[in-house]
């Protein structure tokens, strides 16, 4: 299958796929992100977490086969070539099924981390 159209609709953090043959997909960016094609997501036993409010920073076209897909979190391995974002689309329903079984597995969240910054406060004593 060969993409004919891109959509990146940066508000609802959906990338929208059309295909030559009229199909289309819609995919959330945090699937896109947790599906990444890159050997160190595929090679991860555990789920990728706390990507539910990623955003997409850019892609790039990769010859006319693939598209390199680059994420605010600094992710930007791998490549999504068009057979493999077709096998996403056929496969979404069940592909994300599955990932939210695996967060829920391993005690995990889709939500982001909360920043915490420590302060330490040292404490003068008065000479006297």
């Amino acid at each position: 299958m060969r993409v004919t159209h891109l959509e990146l609709q940066k508000k609802s953090r959906r990338l929208v796929v059309t295909f030559a043959e009229q199909d289309t997909a819609h995919f959330s960016f945090e699937f896109l992100r947790v599906y990444s094609p890159s050997a160190d997501v595929k090679s991860q036993s555990n789920p990728v977490l706390h990507k539910q409010n990623i955003s997409i920073s850019a892609i790039e076209a990769v010859g006319h086969y693939a598209l390199r897909i680059q994420f605010d979190d600094g992710h930007g391995t791998g490549l999504y070539s068009w057979d493999y974002l077709a096998y996403l689309a056929r496969h979404q329903h069940h592909l994300w099924q599955n990932y939210l079984d695996r967060v829920k597995k391993s005690q995990g969240s889709r939500s982001e981390r909360i920043p915490l910054r420590v302060t330490y406060i040292k404490k003068f004593q008065k000479k006297t």
